[in-house]
């Protein structure tokens, strides 16, 4: 190839930019003021560059772990509240039936109220009658202690 020597040997060109500095120099960057720091001084803020990295992934880390809490817990909720949803839905039907016959029970139970309020009136016209054929025949006295303390029993109303 080009660049001198013998043909067909690979030939190595160097790189005099970097290479021809002295070694000390290249590990010494140039400050803004163009005042080199020493070793020394660049091992320190090396050390306090990594010890604040060192600091960052644990806190990192630390928040991290404080969101994966934070989330386990808000899944766990998630994961009851559907729980309680699902039981809730499977509760509907059965309320809705019990509701149904507790209903039908309200139902026949006014409807038994009002045919025994119907045979309560028809017993007190009958005690009264009865009342009235005593006072009629003279039996007064004896039949009228009788006949309130049936008419006292059965005052009720209903309720609605």
């Amino acid at each position: 190839g080009s660049g001198g020597g013998g043909e067909g040997l690979p030939v190595r060109q160097l790189d005099l930019s970097s290479s021809a500095q002295p070694r000390q120099a290249r590990r010494q960057p140039r400050s803004e003021d163009g005042r080199g720091e020493s070793e020394e001084e660049l091992a320190r803020s090396n050390e306090a560059k990594r010890a604040e990295i060192e600091t960052l992934k644990s806190d990192l880390e630390q928040m991290q772990d404080e969101a994966n809490s934070k989330i386990d817990g808000a899944n766990e909720r998630i994961r009851a509240l559907r729980r309680n949803r699902d039981e809730a839905r499977d509760e509907v039907p059965k309320l809705r039936d019990e509701a149904g016959r507790l209903n039908g029970d309200v139902g026949r139970l006014r409807k038994e109220f009002a045919q025994l309020a119907e045979e309560k009136e028809v017993l007190l016209g009958i005690v009264e009658d009865l009342h009235q054929t005593c006072v009629t025949a003279g039996l007064e006295a004896a039949g009228r202690r009788s006949i309130d303390s049936v008419t006292e029993a059965c005052r009720f109303t209903p309720r609605t």
